[in-house]
């Protein structure tokens, strides 16, 4: 079965940064969830247990333990020239499916780089203690 993947941003995390970066596609996410309605974030990891990496994605996939879908993670990582680094030091990989409330706003909001930027950091300061996860 075909499945449908759209990688939204990256976020590289450092001691003193959290930096995100929008992903270019040729469509608009917003317009492509309700198609594929599975909204997750992936994190990489380091040797030393610090979360050095995080990505946001749309995919069709429901089920957030398949191996395919860690594949896709792993696949963004890798091929992102602002993950590529982070990649070569990865040690772990983790996927987690994120609920979309779109009570309080549009879809086209919920997938705006300021509302990534603020999951993102949300994602870092409660899943790391000093950068571990």
């Amino acid at each position: 079965m075909n499945h449908y993947m759209i990688p939204i941003s990256v976020c590289v995390f450092d001691d003193i940064s959290i930096t995100s970066y929008p992903i270019k596609i040729d469509c608009n996410a917003h317009e492509v969830y309700p198609e594929c309605g599975n909204f997750y974030l992936a994190s990489i990891s380091n040797e030393k247990k610090k979360i050095i990496a995080a990505c946001v994605f749309i995919s069709s996939i429901k089920d957030s333990k398949s191996h395919e879908l860690a594949s896709i993670a792993k696949e963004i990582f890798e091929k992102n020239t602002h993950t590529e680094e982070q990649h070569k030091q990865a040690k772990k990989l983790l996927v987690s499916r994120l609920n979309i409330n779109d009570m309080n706003g549009t879809i086209v909001e919920v997938l705006s780089q300021n509302e990534l930027d603020i999951i993102f950091t949300d994602f870092y300061i409660n899943n790391s203690t000093n950068g571990s996860a």
